[in-house]
Order: structure tokens, then C-alpha cells, then sequence
């Protein structure tokens, strides 16, 4: 899925939960590749 069907809202709720728990462990809670969560901290730097 592209990066850019996701809300802007969602990406930061992702961001956020990513800090707290891990890229690893926010990826398997939401369903998202790490890759993808490591391409939205590319997106927001």
C-alpha cells in the first residue's frame, strides 16, 4: 500500500506509537510493514 492512502493523522498516531513501543512491536499492532513506518519518519523529518 502506498504511503500516501494513509491520513496524515493516522501516520502521526503511527509515528507516535512507533517511539513508545518500537517500529517493531507498532508494526505488528497496526498491521504495517516497518518499512513502511520507517518511510513515514522519513516523510516527517
Amino acid at each position: 500500500m502506498s504511503n500516501s492512502k494513509y491520513t496524515k493523522e493516522f501516520k502521526l498516531e503511527t509515528l507516535s506509537l512507533a517511539q513508545e513501543v518500537g517500529v517493531t512491536q507498532a508494526s505488528r499492532r497496526l498491521g504495517v510493514g516497518m518499512s513502511m513506518i520507517y518511510s513515514m519518519f522519513i516523510a516527517f523529518a
